[in-house]
């Protein structure tokens, strides 16, 4: 089984996208749902300050008639979805963003730096090659069985949207620091989300 690590500017990227020499394939996708706007904006946020995102995984296919080499997206279609949509100012970012000059704004709105740093940021993915539908399934049997299951807080994340969650994630972000040096929480309690549970029993306890 040949896998080739790989990675493509956003621009690069998008412009595939438009050509469909990269393309969903909906069999491999665990949901159709789309991202809501809050997420879909965390994420072009994320590339925007330069922060790592997932890495994706893709299927190098050749049909021989045509003699046309596609990528089929096997994870990351929405992460994908939500940077070709944002490259074509089909969204724009939330008046919560954190980036000076780009709240609420489109793509086409943003500062030329700001639109350099989206259209050169690096997408990072593991390429498939000479390799069969059945062996890709296998492969993310394998990945997916053997890791660390979510804890509550995270699955509760994972599964839930709104203004309210984006809010509780801001704050705590913001009071990082004094949680870890006032002894609230370790480095490791903190990258599972128990941050974010303690600081939501405050907001409660407060109105309540």
């Amino acid at each position: 089984m040949q896998t080739v690590a790989t990675s493509f500017t956003v621009s690069d990227y998008c412009a595939a996208m438009d050509q469909n020499e990269i393309v969903a394939n909906k069999e491999y996708q665990r949901s159709e749902e789309v991202w809501p706007a809050a997420a879909r904006s965390f994420l072009i946020e994320t590339i925007l300050l330069g922060y790592p995102m997932p890495k994706l995984y893709l299927y190098q296919k050749t049909d021989i008639k045509s003699r046309k080499t596609v990528k089929e997206i096997v994870d990351g279609q929405q992460r994908s979805k939500a940077i070709h949509d944002f490259y074509h100012g089909r969204f724009a970012l939330a008046k919560r963003t954190e980036i000076e000059g780009a709240v609420g704004k489109r793509y086409e709105e943003l500062a030329e730096t700001l639109k350099g740093q989206f259209l050169n940021y690096q997408i990072w993915a593991d390429l498939f090659i000479s390799v069969t539908p059945s062996e890709i399934r296998e492969t993310f049997r394998r990945i997916n069985s053997y890791t660390v299951p979510l804890n509550p807080e995270e699955r509760r994340h994972a599964r839930y949207q709104g203004a309210f969650k984006w809010f509780v994630y801001e704050m705590t972000h913001k009071y990082e620091e004094w949680f870890l040096s006032m002894g609230v929480l370790t480095e490791k309690q903190m990258v599972r989300m128990a941050d974010t549970t303690n600081l939501f029993r405050v907001f409660v306890e407060v109105s309540g």
